[in-house]
């Protein structure tokens, strides 16, 4: 096709963009007009659709509105006898449907062509229908249902030859990935039947393409259709295994190469091993299908292939014969195997000797093994790795290039702690992260984590342990979380609990405060421990000069640590009175604190301290108020400090009557026989559900944009679709559309709306249309779909609240989201254009009106004007044009309410000293321009 290359040689010599896009716009001109003449041959009409695909490519997906007028053209062409030209047919809608929304123009005639070309006695016909199945149809449930049948039709059908089998066998399972329930969800007879034609696959080991493709199939079965099933498949999955590592062998023999001699046998024997990990389970632990349920014959042959293939035994001089991604599979499936103490040191022994070659991917892989080994194996193979490797480890640490070695490193020496050697692997890595001076943030967090969990493991040493622990705290910074949160807390109990370890642990939090760098965590730690023990430390540092460190740290920690501090200072006050003029004025200071507990905190101690003066500095009631900690209850055994009790709650440490005799009630047991519970309705409130994390992400998406994404981790994703009714702009439709990103399906969806209130002074009112499934499998979606109507205004700090429960591999996984919906999202701009007189004259009668009573003002920071444009724009607001007045920016735009009708909004915006200050008005008397407002800032 040259007119094809001549369009594709001109794209490329282009000088400039504006030229490339002249050259695509002439282009888009041309092929439209071939497209509407009669006689357009097949491959004219090919040639031109050609064209469109490259230009797809080629401008990144951005051009596809542009592109759609040519989806009649393919889908002329799918219809014809001509390979080349239905080849090219598919391969333009993959790309149209891969990226675009054309689903719904093009999806059914696009099925009616896949029935007869997967009906036909052609074969290239029948694999191009295959590719294009297996390549869109797992994002479309549509196509997914109508093909599925046919699709398992050419799998299970005699006549069909093995590469379409081989080609069936990986649509099916591209399918699968996204609607497991068309298999899963059939009657357990059917279910049966079809996997054993699946099964089927394997029955030719000749047949390598079959065996191939069949083997990801069946593992995904496994894994998510019918593993009772697939187990059954272990005595034929070895058979395979076996005669694949002889061919492997033979074939390295004859080849006198370090490496399989073709790719073939390699990844049979990968994917073999692969499928065998997750059908056999370990015998210790695993009840479903281990070693035990294999027959002794089948368990004696997998032993001595497995041990045959993963030997170790070589000259100096020459590299593993199986050292790929196969001896991983092997080794692991051999640890499952119940190995003996011999095979293991071998192995443990052989896999060391690799940490010092010079193969970056070498080190790597045996740092892999051997933590399976350990994992899998236990205690036998932990015993052997510490005698042998501990020391070298620790070497490697320090001489490690790769960051994904030393990752492995460090996994393993956190695997390997015991109560042994626990003090000397975290004394190693605090040196290795402290002695890296160039080191990824995340690798730095992933090895403090390490060493938060083998200090929580082995805490036998109690000095050791809170001396690591708050040395780990003032490393770590504030923006990372050890645990459960809770360490400092901790911390603080086995202090308060051991007077042997009290001075030493509050010499070392002095130096820890007095850094620049101290933590909030170590802070908190030094305001609690300082506080009740601060005449330890006076022979190194004066009660005065404490003062000092408290006070410089204060503007530095969040209102919770600021209040401890507050605590620490009376208290120091209580050691030595002498301070009690430097006290007093700090503590004056926060009189006119915005956080009403900082306020409260400081006015009650500055009366303690003014009452003690009064008295001629008697003590006695701040003796009485601020007594010496008494010890923790011991709700703990003392060598499992991860379950410690946290301190009081407050910042100023106040022992709750309540708590402690909670806390003594759960130890002390009681012989009265507790009655069940009576039914009572549940009724959840608003304002004591705790937000998940990263909320803030989504919560401000939605406020600006229409679409997009709401939330996601590791295995969920949440998009958002917010429809305004043109008709009634109080009222919204938003579509929540869920949808599974991990390998395992998520259950137990159960999702509910909070909203602030629900009586007859609602704000607004929100009515679930479509609930979501129940079950969501991997890669697969579900919608939730609530209207939401605005009766009157409201702040958006009262929107409504998504709870979603779901269970994700056995556990409960819980989400608390708040919805971006607020009176902004009722906005809808005047019919006509505002011009600047027309603003002008509406702000005066709204003055004259109402006064200021419809006034809000706020200052923006962080945050540019153009930025705000854009965002005010998305927002919903018009923006008025002017140039008489510099750096200021005028917003019109109407409210709308269900129950109080609509009220105008007009805002002003003026940029000073990298700061902007706003100015809204309404036609409200109440607080609605302090809501329009409070969207805008909860948006930027």
């Amino acid at each position: 096709m040259r007119g094809l290359e001549n369009f594709i040689n001109d794209i490329r010599v282009a000088n400039s963009a504006e030229v490339q896009e002249q050259r695509i716009q002439f282009e888009l001109r041309n092929v439209k007009a071939k497209f509407g003449l009669k006689n357009l041959s097949g491959y004219q009409r090919k040639k031109y659709v050609a064209k469109l695909a490259y230009i797809y490519i080629t401008t990144n997906a951005k051009k596809l509105d542009e592109l759609v007028f040519g989806l009649e053209q393919c889908l002329i062409l799918l219809r014809s006898r001509v390979y080349s030209e239905k080849f090219f047919g598919y391969m333009t809608l993959e790309l149209f449907m891969c990226t675009g929304d054309v689903e719904d123009k093009v999806v059914y005639s696009v099925i009616g062509q896949l029935k007869v070309d997967l009906c036909s006695d052609d074969e290239n016909c029948v694999g191009l229908a295959l590719n294009y199945i297996g390549t869109t149809g797992a994002m479309y449930r549509t196509l997914c249902n109508e093909m599925f049948y046919l699709v398992f039709k050419i799998l299970s059908s005699h006549t069909s030859s093995p590469m379409l089998k081989s080609k069936a066998s990986v649509t099916l399972l591209a399918m699968l990935r996204n609607t497991a329930d068309l298999l899963s969800g059939q009657e357990d007879s059917r279910l049966q039947d079809w996997t054993q034609t699946i099964f089927s696959l394997l029955d030719d080991d000749r047949e390598h393409g079959l065996v191939m493709s069949g083997l990801p199939l069946i593992e995904y079965m496994a894994q998510h259709v019918a593993y009772d099933e697939c187990v059954k498949l272990v005595p034929r999955l070895i058979q395979l295994l076996c005669e694949y590592l002889d061919a492997a062998e033979s074939a390295y023999q004859t080849s006198n190469n370090s490496q399989y001699s073709t790719t073939r046998e390699s990844f049979l024997i990968n994917n073999l091993a692969r499928l065998l990990n997750v059908l056999i389970g370990n015998a210790a632990t695993d009840v479903n299908f281990n070693i035990s349920n294999i027959d002794k014959k089948s368990l004696a042959t997998l032993r001595h292939y497995v041990r045959k293939a993963i030997k170790f035994n070589k000259p100096e001089d020459t590299p593993l014969p199986l050292w790929d991604s196969n001896s991983l599979g092997l080794i692991e499936l051999a640890c499952k195997l119940e190995p003996s103490s011999e095979a293991i040191a071998a192995c443990i022994s052989t896999l060391s000797s690799l940490l010092s070659s010079r193969s970056g991917n070498a080190r790597y892989l045996s740092l892999v093994m051997l933590a399976k080994m350990a994992t899998i194996v236990g205690p036998k193979a932990e015993d052997l790795l510490r005698d042998n490797l501990l020391t070298k480890l620790f070497s490697l640490l320090k001489t490690e290039p790769d960051i994904s070695a030393s990752r492995k490193a460090v996994e393993l020496l956190s695997i390997l702690a015991n109560e042994e050697y626990a003090q000397v692997t975290v004394t190693e890595l605090l040196k290795f992260v402290r002695s890296r001076a160039k080191t990824l943030k995340s690798f730095e967090v992933d090895v403090y984590k390490h060493i938060s969990k083998i200090l929580e493991r082995f805490p036998s040493n109690l000095e050791w342990y809170v001396l690591s622990t708050m040395k780990l705290l003032y490393l770590v910074g504030n923006e990372v979380t050890l645990g459960d949160g809770n360490a400092w807390q901790k911390v603080c109990q086995i202090v308060v609990n051991n007077p042997d370890i009290q001075r030493v642990s509050c010499l070392r939090l002095v130096d820890y405060v007095s850094s620049r760098d101290a933590t909030e965590s170590i802070i908190r730690i030094g305001a609690f421990l300082l506080g009740e023990f601060g005449d330890l430390v006076v022979h190194k540092i004066s009660i005065g000069d404490l003062f000092n460190v408290f006070m410089h740290q204060y503007a530095n920690v969040s209102v919770y640590t600021r209040a401890m501090i507050l605590t620490t200072m009376i208290k120091l006050f209580r050691f030595n009175p002498k301070i009690s003029t430097s006290v007093l004025k700090f503590l004056q200071l926060e009189l006119n604190s915005v956080d009403i507990s900082l306020q409260s905190r400081a006015y009650q101690y500055i009366k303690i301290i003014q009452l003690s003066k009064l008295k001629d500095g008697d003590m006695k009631l701040t003796d009485l108020l601020f007594s010496a900690m008494p010890p923790f209850p011991e709700i703990i055994n003392s060598q499992d400090v991860s379950n410690c009790s946290s301190p009081p709650s407050s910042a100023g440490y106040e022992r709750s009557v309540f708590e402690t005799n909670a806390l003594r009630s759960t130890t002390s047991g009681s012989s009265i026989p507790i009655s069940p519970p009576q039914s009572r309705s549940v009724r959840i409130d608003y304002s004591s559900i705790e937000l998940s994390e990263r909320w803030e992400e989504g919560f401000k998406r939605m406020i600006l944009h229409q679409q997009g994404i709401f939330y996601q981790d590791l295995s969920l994703q949440i998009l958002f679709r917010v429809i305004q009714d043109p008709e009634e702009p109080s009222l919204s439709t938003v579509t929540l559309t869920f949808v599974n990103k991990g390998v395992f399906p998520l259950t137990g969806f159960n999702i509910g709306l909070v909203p602030i209130r629900t009586d007859n002074t609602a704000e607004y009112v929100v009515d679930v249309l479509e609930s979501a499934n129940f079950t969501v499998h991997s890669k697969d979606r579900t919608a939730f779909v609530f209207k939401i109507q605005t009766q009157r205004p409201f702040s958006i700090e009262k929107a409504p609240i998504v709870q979603l429960k779901y269970r994700h591999s056995g556990k409960i996984n819980k989400l608390n989201l708040k919805i971006g919906y607020g009176v902004t999202s009722t906005l809808k701009v005047p019919p006509t254009p505002t011009t600047f007189p027309e603003f002008v004259q509406r702000w005066k009668s709204i003055h004259e009106s109402i006064g200021t009573m419809g006034e809000f003002q706020e200052t923006l920071e962080a945050i540019d004007m153009p930025r705000l444009e854009t965002n005010l724009r998305r927002i919903g607001f018009e923006l008025i044009k002017q140039e008489s007045i510099l750096n200021t920016l005028f917003a019109v735009s109407i409210v709308h309410t269900k129950s109080e009708g609509k009220f105008g909004s007009l805002l002003k915006f003026h940029a000073v000293d990298n700061k902007i200050h706003t100015l809204c008005k309404t036609t409200s008397p109440g607080e609605l321009s302090k809501d329009i407002v409070g969207c805008i800032l909860s948006a930027i």
